[in-house]
């Protein structure tokens, strides 16, 4: 399956932020990319879309990336999780790992990055 048939779920409490990581993806060829303004709203839309991938922002008020990942993967086991965050080093990798996340990556990074991070884990 190419990206053309692909569903991004982008979940970040920035709008601009959701945007960028929304006009990336669809202009790399996904099919669908659906934004999350928090960790609730998030775990309602993977239940109804079932992304393929999931881009997760650290921090958000109520719930935070890790919690919303934990519970993401239990809902969706196989789903990459690409968590993104300004301070990529000050996460633990068992903290991460044992939430469900495939990746850390800086919010800093070009949106590009995320994209071909993106194809590699759909990839394998």
């Amino acid at each position: 399956m190419n990206e053309s048939e692909k569903t991004v779920l982008v979940v970040d409490d920035n709008p601009a932020i959701r945007k960028r990581l929304r006009s990336a993806f669809m202009s790399n060829g996904f099919k669908t990319c659906t934004e999350a303004a928090d960790g609730e709203v998030a775990i309602q839309l993977a239940f109804r879309v079932r992304p393929d991938l999931i881009t997760l922002d650290l921090s958000m008020p109520d719930m935070n990336g890790l919690e919303t990942a934990s519970r993401l993967r239990s809902l969706l086991p196989t789903t990459p999780i690409i968590l993104l965050t300004l301070y990529p080093t000050d996460l633990v990798k068992t903290q991460t790992s044992r939430a469900g996340v495939d990746v850390v990556m800086s919010k800093t990074d070009d949106v590009s990055a995320v994209v071909c991070k993106a194809r590699e884990l759909l990839a394998s």
